[in-house]
């Protein structure tokens, strides 16, 4: 665990299979939690925009970037909603992240979430939970 760890998991989150990514980025968000090691923040960005099959994957990615405070993600953020084929659970995050961030461009990108409407149960209900 700690410092030396941050690595293979890094790489666990990017290559194994959706349990294993899963479990690694939720250690990488507690590592980063209790050391402040921020490592894992740009793979993260990454995992957030390529991961479009698995539910779980890309959401975990971006809630641990929230508790992250990441500004950046933003971007990143944005693009896996422009995607149709984002998984529900990505887009159910994204509102509580964006709070989390706490940036004008997150604010700018929640209030777009909110305004666009027929959004799924989960993702409307996250939308005004992050209000």
């Amino acid at each position: 665990m700690g410092y030396w760890a941050v690595e293979p998991l890094i790489a666990a989150a990017r290559e194994k299979t959706s349990p294993t990514k899963c479990a690694a980025i939720l250690t990488l968000d507690a590592i980063g939690e209790a050391t402040g090691d921020r490592r894992a923040v740009e793979p993260l960005r990454d995992i957030i925009v390529r991961e479009d099959r698995a539910d779980y994957v890309g959401s975990f990615a971006a809630l641990a970037l929230g508790r992250f405070r990441d500004g950046a993600a933003t971007d990143p953020l944005r693009k896996a909603l422009a995607n149709a084929g984002s998984p529900e659970m990505v887009r159910a995050a994204a509102p509580l992240v964006l709070a989390k961030i706490r940036t004008p461009d997150a604010l700018a990108l929640l209030l777009e979430q909110v305004a666009d409407g027929g959004a799924m149960e989960k993702v409307s209900a996250a939308r005004l939970l992050a209000l």
